[in-house]
C-alpha cells in the first residue's frame, strides 16, 4: 500500500524531501526527476526505512511471544534474520524492474487490466473476452445498464395499485386457483418481470415435483408385503373367532412403545382400524386398543339353551351398509392391499336382489302415503336404480308428476347432488390451517354454506306443493337419528341424497364386518402394530407443562391410561387418535385439572351429543332364506312425519307446515356445576321420552341376510339388530356446554317393559318369526356421537387436530354418521397426524392415499383368490310384491292387490 500510495503522488514534488537525509542516501537524480523512480531512490531511501521498522516490527512479536503465558510450547512463526533477507531480496528486484525505463507503467496497467477482468468475469472470462462473442456480451451489457434484467421493473406498472388490487379482489370471487392468483399478484403488484416470472414458475414447478415424488418420513424404500389374513384351505376359519388379541392374554414390557397409539370402542371399529393401517403402510408402528371384545365393533350372544348359539355368533350392531361402493373401495385399497389382491381379498355384495331391485332401505314415515281410509302407514321402498327409480316409485305411491322430468323428487335430488361436489373441499378444509382456509374462502362452495343452516328451510322451499314428497326427502335425507329437519343439517341430508341418487345402490362387505377388520388386523399387524381388546380406558397421559406453555396448545398428550394401571406410551413426537368421538374424549379422557387449563376445541360447547342407542341382539333358529326375511333394512322415521299443510281462507295460499313429532328436550332448571367446572342443567320440565309401539324410532336389521356367505359358517341361524333410542328410564339429559347424556340406574322392570314393547313391534312386521326366536337381550345405552345439526358443521374445532399435540379425532364426527362417512373420517385424521401442508392439499392433491398408491409394491394380481367365497342367493323383500315387481309383465294397465289398494307395477 506504501509503494501505491507513493507512485500515485509522484507527479508532485513532496514538502521538505529530503530533510533530516544525509548526502549518502540522496542524490540529485532522485529528487529533480518528478514523476521518475530512480534506482537510488528506491535502495537509498526506501530501502533503509524499511528495514528498520521490519527489525522492530519482529523484534516487537518475538518479545510478544517470550513473555506469552501459555499451556502449550509456542512455536516462533518466522525467524527475524530470514524476513529481512526476504525484504532485501524484494527491494533489490523491484529496484530492477523500475530501473529498466518507462516501459514499467504500461506493464503496470495491463497487469491491472488482467486483474479486473479476472475479478469481473471468473471462469467465463476466455468466453467472455473472445472476439467473437464480444458484440453479443456488449449488447447484453446495454441492456443491463437499461433495466432489463432487474427482477423487479422500473417506474409504473401496467395498472394503477388500486385497480391492481380490485382486479385480484375479483379473480378471488371468482374462485381463481391459488397459483393463477399469486402469479397476478407477483406481476401487478410486486412488480416481477415477465422473464423474473417465468423463472419462478419453473423454479416452483420443479420443486413442486420433487415434492410430490417424496416418501412420507419413515415409509420403507423396500415395502412390506403382507400375506392374506385368511387360510386358503378354509376361507371361512378366521371368521369364527374376534378380531384382536385379548389384552389379559398378552405380557407387555413396560418399555414397549409405539409411533402411534388408537382408541376404539364398538362404533369405531372399522374407522380406527382402518386409520391405524393407513398410518402403518407410511412406517408408523400403531397399537389399536379397544374396549370391546371384538375389535370389529361385532357384539356376540352367548346362549346356553341351544347349541347353535354356544360358538360366539357375531351381530353387527352397526349400519354397514355401504353406498358409491367404486369410490369407497379408492378408499380401502392402499389399507387392505395384499401380496395376492389389490382389495386384501375383500369383496361387497349389492343388497337385495333383481327381485325387489337391490333395495336396501325400507322406510316408513307417518302420514306418508297415507290415505285417508288406511290405518297403516305406507312403507316405501328404496331400492338401486337412482333418481330414476326413485322418480318412478315416487310417481306411483306418491303421486308426484307424470315423468321423470315432471317429477319434484327428481329436481330435488339433482340439486343435492350439484350441491354435493363442494363437499370434498369442505372436509379437506378441516386439514388446513386458517390462514390456508382463508385465502381458500369461499372454495367451500354451497356445501359448507348449507351445512350450516336447517334441513327444514330448505325442503319447504325447493318441495313446496306436496307435504308426502316433502316427507320423502326428508326420510332420504336422515335415517340414522330422529331428527326433525327444522333441526338437523342440510349438510347432511344432501349427503345422503346425494348418495340415493347413485344407480349403484348399497353393498355389504363379504363376511361381514369382521372380513373387513381381519384384513386390517393383517396388515397392522405386517407392519409391526398390534391390536388388543377388552382395554378398558382410564385417561389420557400428558406431559407436565409450566406457565409459558399456556395457551391455544396445551400439554403435549404421550399415552394411554388403563383402568388397571397398565400405561402405554409414545414414542419421541408420536400420537394419540381417538375413536370414541369429541364428548367422551373431551369430558371423560382428558383429566379434569388439563381440560381446565387448556379448555376444549372451538365450538364444542355449543354442541350436543345425540341420544344414545339401544340394541336388542335377537337370535333366530332358521335360515333368512327359508323365513323370508328381508335383507333391506326397515326404518320407522317420525322425526320426517307428514308436515301439516293449511290453506289461508282468506288468502287462498298454503301455509306449508313443520315436520315431524321428535323428542324435543327443551325447558331446563338451573342445578348446580358438577366436578369439571361445566354449567349443568338438568332437564326436568321437558316431557318424558318413552318408547311408544309403532310411532317411537326404529331400525330392524337382519345382517346375516346381507351377507352371501354366512349360510356357508352358520347354517340354520339368522341374526336379527333391532335399535332404538334410549329413552328416559335409561337416560337423562343434562343442559351442559356441551349438551350430554348421562345413563340412569335401571332395573329389570324397565329392561323387561322395554323388550316387550320392541318385540310386540317386530313380532307385527314379521310374523314369521313367531316361535323361532331362540334367545334376546339388550345392551346400551351406548354413545352415538354429535347430533347432526347445523352446529356441529359451523364449529371450527371439529377437526381431526386438537389443541393438544398429539391428540387427534377419526370417526364419523368429522364428518357424517354412516360407515361412508366414519371411513372418511379416518382418512382425514391419518392425514393430519401425517403432516401433510396446505401445497400438498391445494396444489399438488397429494395425501396419504395417493402417496401408498405409487409407492406400494404391485399385488400378484389373482381375480379368483377371495378371502370369503360365497354363493349368490335372493332374500326377499317385505311387502315387495306389493311395490316392485320384475320384467316379466310391463303392462301400464297391469295392477297388484295389496289389502284392497291397487298399485300399477313398476319395470
Amino acid at each position: 500500500k506504501f509503494l501505491i500510495v507513493l507512485m500515485v503522488r509522484m507527479g508532485k514534488n513532496p514538502r521538505g524531501w529530503g530533510k533530516g537525509l544525509g548526502d549518502s542516501h540522496v542524490t540529485d537524480a532522485g529528487l529533480l526527476h518528478v514523476g521518475y523512480v530512480t534506482t537510488n531512490l528506491v535502495a537509498g531511501i526506501y530501502a533503509p526505512i524499511l528495514t528498520k521498522n521490519a527489525v522492530a516490527k519482529s523484534e516487537a512479536f518475538a518479545n510478544y511471544l517470550v513473555n506469552k503465558e501459555a499451556e502449550s510450547e509456542v512455536k516462533t512463526v518466522f525467524k527475524n534474520e530470514d524476513v529481512i533477507n526476504e525484504l532485501n531480496e524484494f527491494l533489490r528486484g523491484l529496484s530492477k524492474e523500475l530501473s529498466s525505463g518507462p516501459e514499467w507503467k504500461a506493464r503496470v496497467n495491463a497487469s491491472k487490466f488482467e486483474r479486473r477482468l479476472n475479478e469481473k468475469y471468473g471462469i467465463l472470462r476466455p468466453l467472455l473476452t473472445d472476439p467473437r462473442f464480444e458484440p453479443y456480451v456488449r449488447f447484453l451489457q446495454r441492456k443491463h445498464a437499461l433495466g432489463h434484467f432487474r427482477v423487479t421493473r422500473r417506474g409504473d406498472g401496467p395498472l394503477p395499485l388500486s385497480s391492481s388490487m380490485i382486479l385480484l379482489f375479483m379473480l378471488h370471487r371468482n374462485k381463481v386457483r391459488v397459483d393463477a392468483l399469486v402469479l397476478a399478484f407477483l406481476f401487478l403488484v410486486v412488480g416481477l418481470q415477465p422473464w423474473a416470472l417465468v423463472l419462478s414458475v419453473a423454479i416452483f414447478v420443479k420443486w413442486l415435483e420433487r415434492r410430490k415424488n417424496e416418501r412420507p418420513k419413515g415409509m420403507s424404500k423396500k415395502g412390506v408385503v403382507v400375506e392374506p389374513y385368511y387360510d386358503k384351505s378354509d376361507h371361512h376359519k378366521s371368521l369364527l373367532e374376534p378380531v384382536g388379541v385379548p389384552l389379559e392374554n398378552v405380557k407387555i414390557s413396560d418399555e414397549e412403545k409405539y409411533d402411534c397409539i388408537l382408541l376404539s370402542n364398538s362404533s369405531s371399529g372399522p374407522d380406527v382400524l382402518y386409520c391405524a393401517a393407513l398410518l402403518a403402510r407410511v412406517g408408523k408402528r400403531v397399537l389399536v386398543l379397544s374396549t370391546e371384545d371384538d375389535a370389529s365393533g361385532c357384539r356376540t350372544l352367548n346362549s346356553s339353551s341351544h347349541k347353535k348359539w354356544k360358538a360366539g355368533i357375531p351381530f353387527d350392531v352397526n349400519d354397514s351398509k355401504v353406498g358409491r361402493i367404486t369410490q369407497q373401495q379408492n378408499l380401502l385399497a392402499p389399507a387392505l392391499c395384499s401380496r395376492v389382491d389389490c382389495q386384501g381379498g375383500i369383496r361387497f355384495a349389492q343388497i337385495g336382489g333383481e327381485a325387489d331391485g337391490y333395495a336396501y332401505d325400507i322406510i316408513t314415515v307417518p302420514g306418508m302415503g297415507k290415505g285417508s281410509d288406511d290405518k297403516d302407514d305406507i312403507p316405501f321402498v328404496l331400492r338401486a336404480g337412482g333418481v330414476k327409480a326413485l322418480a318412478e316409485d315416487a310417481c306411483i305411491f306418491l303421486g308426484d308428476g307424470w315423468a321423470e322430468e315432471d317429477s319434484a323428487i327428481t329436481s330435488f335430488l339433482s340439486q343435492c347432488a350439484s350441491l354435493n361436489v363442494d363437499s370434498s373441499k369442505y372436509f379437506l378444509a378441516k386439514l388446513l390451517p386458517d390462514w390456508a382456509n382463508n385465502i381458500e374462502k369461499g372454495s367451500n362452495g354451497t356445501y359448507g354454506e348449507s351445512a350450516c343452516r336447517y334441513a327444514g328451510v330448505f325442503l319447504k322451499m325447493l318441495l313446496p306443493q306436496s307435504p308426502h314428497v316433502r316427507s320423502l326427502a326428508a326420510a332420504i335425507g336422515l335415517r340414522s337419528e330422529n331428527l326433525s329437519p327444522n333441526k338437523s343439517s342440510m349438510g347432511v341430508h344432501i349427503s345422503n341424497c346425494a348418495t340415493a341418487c347413485s344407480p349403484e345402490g348399497y353393498f355389504y362387505p363379504i363376511g361381514g364386518p369382521r372380513s373387513l377388520c381381519l384384513a386390517l388386523q393383517a396388515t397392522i399387524e405386517a407392519h409391526g402394530g398390534k391390536v388388543y381388546t377388552g382395554a378398558k380406558l382410564k385417561e389420557l397421559i400428558f406431559t407436565e407443562s409450566t406457565e409459558d406453555d399456556k395457551g391455544d396448545n396445551g400439554g403435549q398428550c404421550v399415552g394411554v391410561k388403563l383402568s388397571s394401571g397398565k400405561v402405554f406410551n409414545t414414542s419421541g413426537d408420536g400420537s394419540v387418535v381417538s375413536g370414541h368421538g369429541f364428548i367422551p374424549t373431551f369430558l371423560q379422557l382428558i383429566p379434569e385439572s388439563v381440560r381446565d387449563k387448556y379448555g376444549v376445541p372451538s365450538g364444542l360447547p355449543a354442541l350436543t351429543e345425540r341420544r344414545p342407542l339401544m340394541h336388542f341382539l335377537i337370535g333366530i333358529d332358521g335360515d333368512a332364506e327359508d323365513l323370508e326375511l328381508p335383507a333391506a333394512d326397515w326404518w320407522r322415521l317420525p322425526g320426517a312425519a307428514l308436515p301439516n299443510d293449511k290453506i289461508d281462507n282468506l288468502t287462498g295460499e298454503v301455509k306449508v307446515g313443520d315436520f315431524g313429532n321428535g323428542n324435543e328436550d327443551e325447558d331446563v332448571d338451573n342445578s348446580p356445576v358438577d366436578g369439571s367446572g361445566t354449567e349443568v342443567k338438568k332437564v326436568s320440565n321437558a316431557r318424558k321420552v318413552k318408547f311408544e309401539e309403532g310411532k317411537s324410532w326404529m331400525r330392524v336389521s337382519f345382517p346375516s341376510a346381507k351377507d352371501p356367505s354366512w349360510k356357508e359358517r352358520y347354517s340354520g341361524v339368522t341374526t336379527c339388530v333391532v335399535t332404538i333410542e334410549a329413552d328416559d328410564d335409561f337416560v337423562q339429559l343434562l343442559d351442559s356446554k356441551p349438551k350430554v347424556y348421562v345413563p340412569l340406574k335401571f332395573g329389570e322392570g324397565e329392561v323387561s317393559r322395554l323388550q316387550d314393547k320392541v318385540m310386540s313391534d317386530v313380532m307385527r312386521l314379521y310374523p314369521q318369526l313367531e316361535g323361532k326366536i331362540v334367545c334376546r337381550e339388550l345392551r346400551g345405552p351406548i354413545r352415538g356421537g354429535l347430533s347432526q345439526n347445523p352446529e356441529r358443521f359451523a364449529a371450527k374445532g371439529i377437526r381431526p387436530k386438537t389443541n393438544y399435540p398429539g391428540l387427534f379425532i377419526c370417526g364419523s364426527d368429522l364428518t357424517i354418521d354412516g360407515f361412508s362417512g366414519g371411513v372418511v373420517g379416518s382418512w382425514l385424521a391419518a392425514n393430519a397426524v401425517i403432516g401433510y401442508n396446505p401445497v400438498d392439499h391445494l396444489l399438488l392433491q397429494k395425501n396419504i392415499t395417493y402417496d401408498l398408491r405409487q409407492w406400494l409394491p404391485e399385488p400378484e394380481v389373482d381375480v379368483g383368490d377371495v378371502a370369503v367365497p360365497f354363493k349368490k342367493y335372493i332374500t326377499p323383500l317385505l311387502g315387495a310384491e306389493s311395490y316392485i315387481t320384475t320384467t316379466e309383465d310391463t303392462s301400464d294397465s297391469a295392477e297388484l292387490s295389496n289389502n284392497g289398494k291397487s298399485h300399477k307395477k313398476v319395470d
